[in-house]
């Protein structure tokens, strides 16, 4: 008896009502599939194809495995398919990714994704830092016109971490010091009115010009002029970058200068981002650089017509994805 002999034998012991789930599951698992094709094909147009191992662009097509296109490449002579070094690099239940980034973006929590998916808690919990992974790629390359930055601190957290270096912190005190110490992380904000916006975990404690220059250094065009709070470590970078700096001194109740010079903008992106991430009840310090990217993915869609489509794209477009996964916490701030 073939396989299709058995499934209509045992299609006809259904109920009818029974007989409808069935055929529904089957058009739902066929529709998943071919709106990621979709995206993929989408994917395609975005970038040309290349080497995931060593980017060189001198590839062949080498067969298909299980439905994917396979590719050798020329210069490094290692073989890989559409997927590899993307968030599906490596998927078993590839039919549910579409489903899943659905649940995902519309904020539900990694055991509600789990859930609502029909996969484990861990495979839930990988298959999103794959797809945060991926929205990494999305970061601007350059900055121009005015331009504003500000750096930004979250208490420094091992969440999830079984052996702490220092002593838990109790309920009601967070064990915080004052200041900006080392309990502190370090992110830096930047952005123009072009609507070019970046956030970078940059390390423990107090920023220094070498911090910011290994983030900035030669982003911002010739004519660009950065809008800073009067912090010290600003000035020396403009200075090294040759480019005009407006320092906007708010504990002297400056806000605006010329009408025009202001960081009202980081400001108002630092109030939000704090305000979204805490719907998380306390992100690792290990992980905090993927919910920076999914929080400006999202602020890049935002207006788009089909944000969920958009989303998935940016969930697949990387070819870094999987790598850059595999490689959390090994530079651990």
């Amino acid at each position: 008896m073939t396989n299709l002999e058995f499934i209509q034998k045992e299609y006809s012991k259904l109920t009818d009502s029974d007989k409808e789930a069935f055929l529904l599951s089957i058009i739902k698992h066929n529709s998943g599939k071919s709106e990621l094709s979709e995206i993929k094909a989408s994917i395609d147009q975005i970038h040309r194809k290349h080497c995931p191992h060593c980017q060189s662009n001198a590839i062949v097509a080498n067969g298909r495995c299980k439905g994917i296109q396979r590719y050798r490449c020329n210069s490094c002579g290692k073989n890989f398919s559409e997927n590899t070094g993307t968030s599906i690099s490596k998927i078993k239940k590839i039919h549910l990714w579409n489903t899943y980034v659905k649940y995902m973006f519309e904020g539900n929590s990694i055991a509600k994704c789990a859930d609502l998916t029909g996969i484990c808690i861990q495979t839930s919990f990988d298959w999103r830092h794959k797809i945060l992974s991926s929205l990494q790629s999305l970061s601007p390359e350059r900055f121009g016109g005015i331009c504003e930055s500000d750096d930004i601190f979250f208490n420094f957290s091992e969440k999830g971490f079984r052996h702490l270096d220092r002593k838990p912190r109790k309920r009601g005190n967070d064990g915080i010091k004052q200041g900006t110490s080392n309990d502190k992380v370090a992110v830096l904000l930047t952005c123009d009115r072009k609507q070019h916006k970046d956030l970078k975990v940059v390390k423990r404690g107090r920023l220094r010009k070498i911090d910011i220059q290994k983030i900035l250094s030669g982003k911002f065009d010739k004519d660009s002029v950065l809008c800073t709070d009067s912090h010290r470590s600003f000035s020396a970078f403009t200075k090294d970058e040759n480019i005009q700096h407006e320092k906007i001194n708010a504990r002297k109740k400056q806000y605006v200068k010329n009408k025009i010079y202001h960081v009202q903008n980081a400001n108002q992106t630092a109030s939000s981002l704090k305000e979204w991430i805490r719907r998380f009840n306390g992100v690792s310090s290990k992980y905090l650089q993927n919910y920076l990217s999914w929080y400006m993915v999202l602020d890049q869609i935002k207006g788009k017509v089909n944000q969920t489509k958009e989303f998935a794209i940016a969930a697949l477009v990387s070819t870094n994805a999987w790598f850059l996964f595999k490689d959390i916490g090994l530079n651990h701030i």
